[in-house]
């Protein structure tokens, strides 16, 4: 077995993305940086995304695959993820987005300053078929006067400003901190929350990554299984507010 480490992991969580997942992949492997290796979770995907995944490995040895054998839901996978990471950054991109060339490079000159902060850049929105919807990420939660560097705790209680796809950080400073797999909706929203309590975020300014927007976006269409996990959620933040 290859135990070399690597700079970064990328992970990837991926269900039923067969019409997007070659782009994202592809925008991962052809970074500036490739000291990397991108860990892949599917979900037990029943489109083309397991054969179209296994098709990359074929061709490049820095991907690492994990197929569900059933769906375990995106905490799940995201832990798991984490678990196979062997890097000592760790990278997140949902399997629809999709990472402008340099992305990576500009974020590790952020680290070399302080490895311990927590890195996220703005984003371009696009649709299904990549073209730009005249939007930024930033734009669309409101938050181009919001604080979005520095210890922004509180900002994060009021609402998820983070563009998830953009995310790097040490895995050591995970610590225990992971995705709560009682969330269907929340788990992204709860993990920089969780990581906003201990350590400060650096936000760059650029859209580093296209953020798409489709009808498949909304996961979990169940209103009443949606509703539970709010409730459940917003004791979690209460609960941080206090400890």
């Amino acid at each position: 077995m290859n135990l070399k480490l690597v700079l970064v992991s990328v992970i990837m969580t991926v269900y039923n993305r067969e019409k997007y997942i070659s782009e994202a992949i592809e925008s991962v492997l052809s970074q500036t940086f490739n000291d990397l290796e991108l860990v892949i979770i599917d979900d037990f995907s029943i489109d083309r995304s397991k054969e179209i995944i296994k098709k990359f490995k074929e061709k490049d040895n820095r991907i690492k695959i994990l197929f569900h054998d059933e769906n375990k839901g995106i905490a799940r996978s995201s832990n798991d993820g984490l678990k196979m990471a062997r890097g000592k950054f760790i990278a997140m991109l949902d399997s629809d987005d999709v990472w402008e060339v340099n992305k990576l490079e500009k974020q590790l000159k952020v680290l070399e300053i302080d490895e311990n902060l927590i890195i996220w850049t703005d984003g371009e929105l696009i649709n299904e078929n990549g073209k730009s919807l005249g939007k930024t990420f930033v734009q669309s939660c409101n938050a181009s006067n919001r604080k979005k560097s520095g210890d922004i705790f509180r900002e994060l209680l009021v609402g998820n400003i983070i563009n998830k796809s953009s995310l790097v950080l040490k895995k050591k400073n995970l610590g225990n901190i992971k995705f709560d797999e009682r969330f269907r909706r929340y788990d992204d929203h709860q993990i920089v929350v969780d990581l906003a309590k201990k350590y400060n975020y650096f936000f760059i300014n650029e859209p580093l990554t296209k953020i798409r927007k489709h009808d498949n976006n909304i996961t979990f269409s169940n209103e009443k299984i949606l509703e539970l996990d709010g409730i459940i959620f917003y004791k979690y933040l209460l609960f941080l507010m206090h400890y």
